[in-house]
């Protein structure tokens, strides 16, 4: 994943005025500043960018198999070019190749959004290639939105929500304190518990069985 910070936020200004109550917009730089860093957070726990205007592009991608050859993790491919096709080659002999079409990947299901990080392989020449000099070269059909998100998943929205609330709240209180209970010190937590439930179905697997 490229290291660039994100481009967009996963919510709108307009989504958190309306979690606030707030209907003035001189704050609007503020929130949108809020919006970016909760954003950028859960990109960097779960490892995915949600947005195709920062991980877009129908460009060919090389990736290394795991370990037997049964499967390849690959970027988030949109669920619009699992659907249009993509291409999947693989190379003995380093990136440069030459590269040998594959048939027969099957790419996973992420949370029912139709996005695949994972190829298995399931075609006539049985697994892929694995070793030193081994590769998996994957090119989105240029009829679909080639790598990244077609849309935003609503538990991302939300936690995105929660978390520049919570950052909002942060502004005045450096050391996190935001009040004085009657049972004593309130503060501010470290991360919202319903952010981590929602996006921890979201986080991406970065190790699988041979």
């Amino acid at each position: 994943m490229p290291a660039t910070p994100l481009a967009t936020p996963y919510a709108s200004v307009e989504a958190l005025k309306l979690r606030q109550g707030a209907n003035a917009s001189k704050f609007d730089g503020e929130y949108g500043d809020r919006l970016l860093a909760a954003s950028q957070y859960i990109t960097d726990e779960t490892g995915r960018r949600f947005s195709l205007a920062d991980h877009g592009g129908n460009d060919a991608r090389i990736f290394r198999p795991r370990p037997g050859g049964r499967y390849c993790l690959i970027d988030d491919l949109s669920a619009s070019s699992v659907d249009a096709g993509f291409t999947v080659e693989t190379s003995t002999n380093g990136q440069s190749g030459p590269w040998t079409t594959y048939t027969g990947a099957v790419p996973n299901n992420v949370q029912g959004h139709g996005v695949a990080d994972r190829l298995e392989a399931d075609g006539p020449l049985g697994n892929f290639p694995y070793g030193a000099r081994c590769w998996v070269r994957v090119t989105p059909d240029d009829a679909g939105d080639g790598w990244g998100w077609d849309e935003i998943p609503h538990p991302i929205v939300e936690a995105t929500l929660i978390e520049a609330t919570r950052l909002l709240k942060r502004k005045g209180t450096p050391e996190g304190v935001i009040a004085f209970a009657d049972t004593g010190v309130r503060n501010v937590t470290p991360m919202d518990p319903d952010v981590k439930k929602l996006i921890r179905p979201y986080c991406r697997v970065t190790k699988w069985a041979p």
